[in-house]
């Protein structure tokens, strides 16, 4: 079980960049999702607590301070420490755009953990994207900036 928030967004094929999905969850102990296969990219970031990341390929113990991707068509499990769950953020993205975008970071299947010291900006992005309004034009503009920014 979790306690969690989130927003799905209506996605149609495009060679943009759109959202997927936007969340925050605080998971129970042992909290277990997968697996799965999405067809989006989906990356998470742990605000506190531990858990462990698996992939066909590896398997990452990790913390608050870590994050991890998941890409289009990857199988994954993720489950929170019995004692110490997790708590995390998470956006998932697609598009041509996107492909070409991830092409040009340090994140993939083969390296997926990525560190960051000040999250500040990464769950103020976050909260924005959950702020729920009327479907218009303006918000779907301001959603893809913050998911840029994410």
């Amino acid at each position: 079980m979790e306690k969690a928030v989130s927003l799905n967004f209506i996605s149609v094929p495009s060679d943009q960049l759109q959202l997927a999905n936007v969340g925050r969850s605080d998971t129970l102990s042992g909290h277990k999702y997968g697996p799965a296969v999405r067809p989006y990219y989906l990356i998470h970031y742990i605000l506190a607590g531990s858990g462990t990341f698996k992939t066909d390929q590896s398997i990452y113990k990790l913390h608050a301070g870590q994050g991890f991707l998941i890409e289009p068509g990857q199988e994954t499990t993720y489950i929170a420490d019995k004692n110490t769950p997790w708590s995390y953020v998470w956006v998932g993205f697609s598009g041509n755009f996107a492909d070409q975008l991830m092409q040009r970071i340090p994140l993939n299947q083969r390296e997926p953990i990525f560190s960051l010291n000040d999250p500040k900006r990464l769950i103020e992005l976050v909260n924005l994207l959950l702020l729920k309004s009327v479907n218009s034009t303006t918000k779907k503009l301001l959603n893809l900036s913050y998911c840029w920014n994410f």
